[in-house]
C-alpha cells in the first residue's frame, strides 16, 4: 500500500492526475489511499508520519508561483527524508532549477497527456523496489525551527555546530542536504551510540564514515564528498570505535 498526496491547484488537472494515479495503481495492483490538495494550506496542514511508503506528486506552480512546488518539497524534505517527490509540470525549462533545492526528487514529469502516465507507473514501480529492499533501520526525533521530525539513522552523515547560535546546528545527510537543527551537539549525541564528538564543532555517524585520514586528522564518508575535521584528542577513541566497523580504511 502506498499513500499518495497530490497538489495541484488547477482542479480539472488535479481530477486528471488522480485518474491517472488510480489506473497505475490497477495496473500494477496495488493499494492506493490517495489524497487531493488544491492549496499548500491544505497539504500543510495535512502531513503524515515520515514513511518509505509516502509519495507526493506535486505541481510546480501553486498560485502563480512557478517554484512553490519546489519550495515546499524542502519542507517535506525536512520532515519526512524517506518519503519519494514527483513533480508535475507545464515548464520543462525549470528542471535544472529543482536541482538547486536538493531534494531529491524522485522525478520531473512535464504534463504531457500521452505520457504522463506511463511516467507514473515507472515512479510508482520504483517506490515499490524501494519498500523490498532491507529496512533503513531505527529513527531519531530531532527539532527543526518549526517543527519535530523523525530522522533515520542512517540517513546521517554529521552535525555541524552554528557559528551564530550554540544550541543550534546544521545536520548533513546521505542525499547531500543541510538540513537546520534547533538543538545543540550536546544535546544530538545523546540520540545514538552511532553519534560520535570528533571535534568540538562537529559530531559524526561513525557508521557512515568510510575513511580516516590520520595524516590530515579528517574523515570522510561513503557516497559523499563531505569530510570533517578530528580533534588531535579524539583520533585514538576514534580509531577504537572505527575498529568495530570493518569497512574503515586508515
Amino acid at each position: 500500500m502506498l499513500d499518495v498526496y497530490i497538489l495541484e491547484d488547477n482542479p480539472v488537472e488535479l481530477s486528471q492526475i488522480d485518474n491517472y494515479v488510480r489506473q497505475v495503481g490497477q495496473q500494477l495492483k496495488i493499494q492506493l489511499n490517495i489524497h487531493l490538495f488544491s492549496t499548500l494550506a491544505q497539504i500543510s496542514q495535512s502531513l503524515p508520519e515520515p514513511s518509505l511508503r509516502n509519495v507526493y506528486i506535486l505541481d510546480l506552480e501553486i498560485g502563480g508561483d512557478d517554484q512553490a512546488g519546489l519550495k515546499f518539497s524542502q519542507k517535506i524534505r525536512q520532515y519526512d527524508l524517506a518519503a519519494s517527490i514527483i513533480f508535475l509540470t507545464v515548464h520543462d525549462e525549470l528542471l535544472p532549477t529543482t536541482y538547486r533545492y536538493q531534494v531529491e526528487a524522485l522525478d520531473f514529469i512535464v504534463k504531457n497527456p500521452e505520457k504522463v502516465a506511463a511516467c507514473l507507473a515507472r515512479d510508482l514501480t520504483k517506490v515499490l523496489k524501494k519498500l523490498e529492499m532491507p529496512h533503513r533501520g531505527r529513527t531519531i526525533t530531532l527539532r527543526s525551527h518549526y517543527e519535530i521530525m523523525k530522522v533515520y539513522v542512517n540517513d546521517i552523515l554529521c552535525f555541524q555546530s552554528n557559528p551564530d547560535n550554540t544550541h543550534a546546528s546544521f545536520m548533513y545527510t546521505t542525499n547531500n542536504q543541510r538540513i537546520p537543527i534547533n538543538m545543540s551537539l550536546r544535546e544530538l549525541e545523546e540520540q545514538a551510540d552511532e553519534l560520535f564528538r570528533v571535534h568540538r564543532s562537529y559530531l559524526v555517524n561513525v557508521a557512515n564514515i568510510r575513511s580516516l585520514n590520520v595524516k590530515k586528522h579528517e574523515v570522510s564518508f561513503a557516497a559523499s564528498e563531505l569530510t570533517v575535521p578530528v580533534s588531535r584528542l579524539k583520533m585514538r577513541k576514534l580509531m577504537g570505535i572505527l575498529n568495530n566497523y570493518s569497512s574503515i580504511q586508515w
